[in-house]
């Protein structure tokens, strides 16, 4: 003998409009709860991952490295090549940034806070360590804490496609 189940449905019907935003609005809200507005932070258009540059220096990529600091083929870097476009230079600790007609900036990429270094993100001319939140011009200047002081600037000349940064 088989064993045959049913269901049996108590209530039908549909949800009122009213009733389906309220369950929209409702859920978006526990999500949010859920997972904290950290999770939509970290995954906004507004957070601009750097190229991370790794060259051996053997001559083989856009960085070389100098006693008295480095030079960047641009030409090799695309994410250098128009403005708003930056880098980080691990080698050397330093964030090179487009400022446009053929101006860069060029910091240190070790935060003043307390040291941590290679982790930024950076948007409409600010720089954001992702350390603990301390945030700063394209240029350098502390625009917000907990940070107490500016980052270290490099002077840089720019000709013939060439960067050089003089640490």
């Amino acid at each position: 003998m088989k064993n045959k189940s049913t269901l049996t449905v108590e209530k039908s019907g549909t949800l009122s409009e009213h009733r389906r935003n309220f369950i929209k609005k409702t859920g978006a809200l526990s999500v949010m709860a859920l997972f904290g507005t950290h999770f939509f932070t970290a995954c906004s258009s507004d957070d601009t991952e750097p190229a991370l540059i790794n060259d051996n220096n053997d001559g083989s990529g856009p960085v070389t490295i100098t006693a008295n600091g480095l030079t960047i083929d641009i030409s090799r870097v695309p994410a250098l090549q128009s403005a708003g476009g930056w880098a980080v230079i691990s080698q050397r600790d330093v964030i090179v940034i487009n400022l446009g007609n053929d101006t860069f900036s060029t910091v240190t990429a070790v935060c003043t806070h307390q040291g941590c270094n290679n982790r930024w993100s950076f948007n409409s001319d600010t720089l954001r360590c992702a350390c603990h939140g301390s945030e700063f011009s394209s240029t350098g200047a502390l625009r917000g804490g907990p940070a107490r002081s500016d980052l270290r600037s490099f002077q840089n000349s720019f000709a013939e496609g060439i960067l050089t940064i003089t640490l």
